[in-house]
């Protein structure tokens, strides 16, 4: 007996995984935010002057004109 699964069995398994899969890049954003968003919050307790700065370099870099993507939290917030 063969118990080999057919092309068409192996397929139909991809395609339900795939679509019972979720989506990693949001994911992976989320939980690179949550990242920055306790390293700041460490940092700032830890040494306040490095929290200050790391702060304003992420400010600097997210209100940078030459991005590729414009960011949608300036138009949102205001």
């Amino acid at each position: 007996m063969n118990d080999d699964p057919t092309t068409d069995e192996l397929e139909r398994e991809y395609s339900r995984t795939v679509r019972e899969r979720p989506d990693d890049v949001p994911a992976t954003q989320a939980v690179l935010c949550i990242l920055i968003a306790a390293g700041l919050f460490c940092t700032a307790l830890l040494d306040p002057a490095l929290g200050a700065q790391l702060f304003a370099r992420l400010t600097a870099l997210i209100s940078a004109p030459h991005e590729l993507l414009p960011n949608p939290l300036p138009l949102i917030l205001h």
